[in-house]
């Protein structure tokens, strides 16, 4: 099966959407004292997160490889989504980094649920063409070469942009980082794989997604922005969701 990651994130499956704000208070004043000057309106850039998809890794073959079925007695393989986007309202207002963060709350006694690969995993030039990628026996993702071979499954990027590096394979949170390039800042929708490995037993996948940026204005003033408050008091700012019930 082929899995083509869109260009845009799905605007009917948003988790949450809204408008960042400042980690430091004193940054929150001179903000509104820059947006008073520039518009009327709120001029801070918008981010949305979508909600994940996720897939039972072994329906994604058509043949099951013998590398994936020797271990289906003891563990389930889950490949999930995870998607987010930046829009800047105005030119002076640009994102220089973001940090998109899952962690996995593990309500069962030594679980083995672990993050056994990831991707992208590095990104350090542009990929302006269709680009696939698969699973090699050792779980790894690595790009497909030719044609992809029947019963095989890959996922299929059109473009991936530059800098994004990922770490957490094999821990706890998994967090791509994307980092602004000379000439081009952090935009539009970033589209992140997460392969897990659970044990039979578990019952849920509760997963926590949180969201950290900087923000700079005309190229030289930074303010770290994360997730607001929720409105219900003792809410975590980060956005919890249990994945096996997208199945």
């Amino acid at each position: 099966m082929l899995l083509k990651v869109p260009t845009e994130i799905d605007n009917n499956r948003i988790l949450w959407e809204g408008v960042l704000e400042p980690q430091d208070g004193n940054d929150s004043q001179q903000i509104k004292a820059i947006s008073f000057e520039s518009s009327p309106t709120n001029i801070l850039p918008e981010v949305k997160i979508e909600e994940p998809l996720i897939y039972d890794l072994v329906n994604l073959y058509d043949d099951v490889p013998k590398w994936l079925a020797s271990q289906l007695d003891k563990f389930t393989f889950y490949l999930v989504r995870f998607a987010c986007s930046f829009r800047p309202e105005i030119d002076d207002f640009q994102f220089g980094q973001a940090r998109f963060i899952v962690d996995f709350r593990q309500d069962l006694p030594n679980s083995q649920l672990v993050a056994v690969e990831m991707f992208p995993l590095e990104v350090n030039q542009k990929f302006d063409h269709s680009s696939k990628f698969t699973l090699s026996p050792n779980l790894k993702f690595m790009k497909v070469q030719g044609s992809l071979g029947g019963g095989e499954f890959a996922v299929e990027y059109s473009e991936l942009q530059p800098t994004v590096i990922g770490t957490g394979v094999g821990k706890s949170p998994s967090c791509w980082e994307y980092r602004k390039v000379k000439g081009s800042y952090i935009q539009g929708s970033k589209f992140m794989f997460l392969l897990l490995k659970a044990p039979k037993e578990i019952d849920n996948l509760m997963t926590r997604i949180s969201l950290e940026t900087e923000l700079e204005y005309k190229d030289d003033w930074i303010t770290k922005l994360i997730l607001p408050t929720p409105n219900m008091p003792g809410k975590p700012r980060n956005r919890e969701i249990d994945l096996l019930t997208l199945l």
